[in-house]
């Protein structure tokens, strides 16, 4: 079983969003109604517009990465007065968003009858940026459309996205440390792996012997080719198409199944240096090997999708 040590810079990134273990993992699709409930205890440092333009712009980010099959209808309300009293940073969760979910009440926001509901709060000075529980989400500074992503991923199901520059039995992790999803630092596209658990693609081929293969990139017309995967004894590996990007280049994720909790899926591991330190992605013409196992070779053919030439170990076979 592939062990996960979280780094310093993780340990660090962990402490700006919390996740609440509740809400369970499954696949995530259709209409959903998102309600933004805007609570101030004091000033208003930013103004309703500024968090309507960037939840549109989270919807619009879901939608395209999961080709239609989740879209967010989004309302946000005016800014409520939260009262005398603010939410405790230390508070159980059923504490934190009782209070909250009163407030939209007293004016006509009923929570319950919306599948996501995000409570963006002016005032409180919390060690985090969001918390999540169940299908809430509280925000306690000004929020961007990558937070948002964010933190409703945590509310599909989605751990953080590690990384790590050391990755085999053990992986030294940089627990949001994914230079590309939007469940660690980046936010270009979620991974295929996250897409399958989601169901927003279906699931994708399972390496069963040597030969060659294809990995497209990110489109609505490839998504049954999204990713090619490896399973070996320390986990999955995950190969795909560096998203965001026009010229081709790989990645590797690496997930261990075993890893998922009754609230989140696996988390998965960008490799960072799966060639060489400092080069997270796999080019034309470059060999990636784990030791004993598997070895895959990207075709020198700088263009999409991209070929790849696989050999297994007789342990894989």
């Amino acid at each position: 079983m592939a062990a996960r040590v979280v780094g310093t810079l993780g340990a660090m990134l962990a402490s700006l969003v919390l996740v609440v273990p509740d809400a369970g993992t499954s696949v995530v699709l259709g209409k959903q109604r998102l309600l933004t409930v805007l609570v101030s205890y004091g000033p208003r440092p930013f103004t309703r517009s500024d968090v309507t333009t960037a939840v549109n712009e989270a919807a619009a980010f879901i939608s395209r990465s999961s080709f239609g099959r989740l879209t967010l209808q989004p309302t946000t309300t005016p800014w409520l007065e939260g009262g005398a009293t603010e939410p405790s940073c230390g508070d159980s969760s059923d504490r934190m968003f009782a209070p909250l979910r009163a407030v939209a009440a007293a004016v006509g926001y009923q929570t319950r009858n919306y599948d996501r509901v995000i409570y963006v709060v002016a005032g409180p000075d919390c060690g985090f940026h969001g918390i999540e529980f169940g299908n809430e989400v509280l925000i306690v500074r000004q929020p961007d459309a990558r937070l948002i992503v964010h933190e409703l991923g945590h509310t599909f199901g989605l751990p953080h996205a590690g990384a790590s520059n050391v990755c085999g039995t053990w992986c030294v992790t940089q627990e949001q440390g994914d230079l590309y999803s939007p469940m660690g630092t980046g936010f270009a596209d979620f991974s295929a792996y996250e897409k399958e658990q989601l169901g927003w693609i279906p699931r994708q081929p399972r390496v069963t012997k040597p030969g060659k293969y294809l990995v497209y990139p990110v489109s609505p017309s490839a998504v049954t080719r999204q990713a090619l995967v490896i399973e070996a004894p320390e986990g999955e590996y995950w190969l795909e198409q560096r998203p965001g990007l026009a010229s081709p280049g790989l990645i590797v994720r690496l997930v261990n199944p075993d890893t998922a909790s009754r609230a989140f899926i696996a988390p998965t591991t960008l490799l960072l240096a799966p060639i060489r330190t400092g080069h997270p992605v796999i080019t034309p013409g470059q060999t990636f090997r784990v030791r004993g196992e598997f070895s895959v070779k990207v075709a020198r053919a700088a263009k999409t999708p991209i070929r790849l030439s696989v050999s297994l170990s007789a342990t894989l076979r």
